[in-house]
């Protein structure tokens, strides 16, 4: 519950966190990074759980972006060319908006 509160996840007047479905990515400066809400008939996966905390630090280190299934070990995408001269600086043929790499 000190999570909880910390983060005002549940009202204050709450005496039990059993209403809370979701679960929070909290990075080490105590940032949330990701919410995923789970209905109460749906059980969680504790393998995409571990995914999305992955991709999280994997994105984060390698400033890049994971794509839709992404899983460790796979390509990841570039961030799309911000300016007019890093667009020129593109190789022939290379799209500015969709750019994969390997980490």
């Amino acid at each position: 519950m000190v999570i909880v509160r910390a983060y005002d996840m549940l009202d204050a007047s709450s005496e039990n966190s059993g209403t809370v479905r979701a679960t929070y990515a909290i990075d080490p400066e105590g940032i949330i990074r990701a919410i995923v809400w789970y209905p109460m008939n749906v059980g969680r996966s504790v393998e995409e759980l571990l995914r999305l905390v992955e991709a999280l630090q994997t994105s984060e280190r390698e400033c890049a972006l994971t794509p839709e299934g992404w899983h460790p070990g796979d390509a990841l995408v570039e961030p799309a060319a911000i300016s007019l001269d890093e667009t020129e600086q593109l190789a022939e043929g290379q799209s500015w908006y969709y750019r994969k790499r390997r980490a």
